[in-house]
């Protein structure tokens, strides 16, 4: 049997979202041979589209939004704060960049 495959399941994988479990049950039956994937070119283009968009919305929301927040409050010690939480931020974006390049491996 042959399973066509769409942008979102890419999507589900990558983001470890609430359908990622089945979407991996389907890569399990594709490696036993039970069932043949069949991803169509542009799902892949426009699921990697999708994850850059997510990439620099997640910089911009810490290099504008938040900074300037934290710049507008004018409190030095506010500041500093916030510059340790936009440094924990900055972390785990990278890390989830880093996480979703590995993950979306697999389809390149």
């Amino acid at each position: 049997m042959i399973v066509i495959l769409e942008t979102n399941f890419i999507l589900e994988l990558v983001g470890q979202q609430d359908q990622s479990a089945a979407c991996e049950e389907l890569l399990a039956l594709a490696d036993s041979a039970a069932i043949q994937l069949s991803i169509p070119a542009f799902s892949v283009i426009e699921a990697g589209m999708k994850l850059e968009r997510n990439r620099r919305e997640r910089r911009n929301f810490v290099q504008q939004d938040v900074t300037k927040h934290a710049r507008d409050s004018g409190n030095r010690g506010i500041l500093r704060r916030f510059e340790t939480a936009i440094h924990g931020l900055e972390t785990e974006f990278a890390r989830a960049d880093s996480d979703e390049a590995s993950r979306c491996s697999i389809f390149v």
